[in-house]
């Protein structure tokens, strides 16, 4: 028996998941961990149809779905990185383009410790979370430094797009926090998939006129990049 079994970028290639699922299944020991691990990226003349067809959002639902109908797990948990800047020495960091996307679907095997604590993947990020008074402390500040409590960075001045039809805010501007490394837009790819199962994130907004601060959802880390005014 196995403590765990992991699966790394070839599940999109399995030409019989529910054979390798129930194996995994027969192999760990009550209680052990099965984790599949996967990106947006794959070599499309070898990865199945379904998979090739589906998308980022689907694929996961589909792993999920390779989990219940092998059985033997318990419901199974979902880890999502995305939108984390690439490291200064890779190649395509002065681009701006954010580093590939990692899924990891996950399930315990039936059987395990009922009293213990149930795994979770969580990500970590180098700055240490402010406890709830020192974030209000340091959001008091933001009027006078603009500055980002999650991260230290800048916010940058951003124009109120111009929508008659669904206008929401009053004010001809925001500042927003645009820093793909903050804790609070990283931390955000995760929680969003966990809480509303999309691929979204969110960044900080300050409104200048109410002194108080906001989340904006974003798709991904170029949107509104466009209405930067500084």
């Amino acid at each position: 028996t196995f403590d765990a079994v992991l699966n790394t970028v070839s599940v999109d290639y399995l030409t019989n998941p529910l054979e390798v699922f129930q194996e995994a299944a027969r192999v760990l020991k009550p209680g052990g961990v099965f984790i599949v691990i996967f990106s947006n990226r794959m070599f499309p003349q070898k990865a199945v149809k379904l998979w090739r067809d589906s998308s980022e959002e689907e694929r996961i639902l589909l792993v999920q779905d390779f989990f219940k109908a092998a059985g033997g797990f318990e419901p199974p948990g979902v880890f999502v990185s995305r939108g984390k800047p690439r490291p200064p020495d890779d190649k395509y960091s002065p681009l701006g383009i954010p580093s590939d996307p990692i899924y990891a679907v996950y399930a315990e095997k039936e059987g395990g410790d009922p009293n213990r604590k149930r795994r979770t993947i969580t990500m970590n990020t180098k700055r240490k979370k402010m406890s709830p008074e020192e974030l209000k402390e340091f959001e008091k500040n933001i009027k006078d430094t603009l500055c980002c409590p999650y991260c230290g960075e800048k916010m940058l001045k951003w124009a109120v797009p111009d929508n008659p039809f669904a206008q929401t805010w009053d004010n001809e501007y925001m500042y927003i926090c645009f820093n793909d490394a903050c804790p609070y837009f990283v931390r955000g790819w995760e929680h969003m998939s966990r809480e509303v199962q999309k691929p979204v994130s969110y960044r900080l907004m300050y409104n200048p006129e109410r002194d108080y601060c906001l989340p904006i959802p974003v798709p991904t880390p170029f949107a509104l990049r466009e209405g930067i005014m500084e």
